[in-house]
């Protein structure tokens, strides 16, 4: 039997132009004195600026020593302070003005029941009848009222809550008329009276000046004619109005007069232009004239012509003794 041995050929030396050639010693040597060399010119370098540092520490030493103390101080700040606490944003709230307190009146007076209402038709009669009403015999805060309180502000608080008008605001607003029917109610029948006569002057008074307005300048041209002079500016309410008397009615009591009480700084011409005025308030209505009251004549009034009138008519106007 033959014994066959595989024989390893040894590994061939790299060679051919990538090979370079070993350094030798003296090479290795210079390169390390070369470096040698640098690191000390660096140590000398840093020598140098830790030289430069140290002056420059010794002459500004309290200035560091105070801008350490100042950043310690505020650390210690930091870490102590309480945390400041932010306020919450509230809306502001809203305020009720004059208009929504005068609207919260109109609601009260159309939920109650109104004692003058005056209708031709039966269903809002009806309507008016079944409305609730005030007792003023007894006090607001006791019943019925008291319930009636509570239904009248379950009514009025959704319609007012947005404007800013609280329960107690409403609370308030219906005693006061509450207080304002119960003062209606315990007037005696004179003082009623009363009350009514001095509503109908009023209220007479402003019709009379619409209507001597109207038929003055209807008839400009006539009047001026027949007064010989331009009273365009006569026709104001201050000076055409008269007083009234007491009596509204005739002296046989058959019919209603307004018996006027003349005001003394006038003068006769002057009331000549409105006798000549109210003629044509007449003849302007014509068919309707007898809602015209009679004026009767009754007396002079010993008063002042007033300063706003006084600037603004000519001095004819004024009687010369006044």
């Amino acid at each position: 039997m033959v014994n066959q041995r595989r024989t390893i050929a040894p590994r061939p030396t790299p060679a051919g132009p990538t090979s370079a050639p070993a350094p030798d010693m003296e090479q290795i040597m210079a390169k390390l004195s070369e470096m040698e060399g640098k690191m000390t010119n660096v140590e000398v370098q840093v020598g140098s600026v830790k030289a430069q540092l140290n002056v420059v520490v010794a002459g500004n030493a309290s200035a560091i020593r105070a801008i350490g103390a100042l950043g310690s101080a505020h650390n210690t700040a930091l870490v102590n302070s309480p945390a400041i606490p932010v306020a919450p944003v509230a809306l502001l709230p809203v305020v009720p003005t004059k208009q929504t307190n005068n609207d919260v009146y109109t609601a009260i007076r159309k939920y109650m029941w109104k004692p003058k209402f005056s209708s031709r038709i039966t269903a809002e009669i009806l309507a008016n009848n079944n409305k609730p009403r005030w007792n003023t015999d007894v006090p607001f805060n006791q019943s019925p009222n008291k319930e009636l309180v509570v239904r009248i502000l379950n009514y009025l608080e959704p319609k007012f809550e947005s404007k800013g008008m609280r329960r107690s605001d409403l609370h308030k607003n219906l005693h006061t008329n509450f207080r304002s029917q119960s003062s209606k109610d315990k007037k005696s029948s004179s003082a009623k009276a009363a009350v009514n006569t001095r509503s109908r002057r009023a209220n007479r008074a402003g019709e009379s000046h619409s209507r001597r307005l109207n038929a003055y300048l209807d008839n400009e041209d006539a009047i001026n004619e027949m007064m010989g002079k331009d009273c365009a500016n006569m026709i104001i309410r201050e000076a055409m109005s008269e007083g009234e008397s007491d009596v509204e009615t005739s002296e046989s009591g058959t019919k209603r007069v307004i018996r006027t009480v003349r005001p003394g700084w006038r003068s006769d011409e002057f009331n000549r232009l409105i006798t000549i005025v109210d003629s044509h308030v007449l003849d302007g209505m014509g068919l309707h004239s007898h809602q015209f009251l009679p004026r009767v004549f009754k007396s002079v009034s010993n008063s002042a012509a007033p300063n706003d009138v006084v600037s603004r008519l000519p001095q004819w106007a004024f009687r010369n003794d006044v």
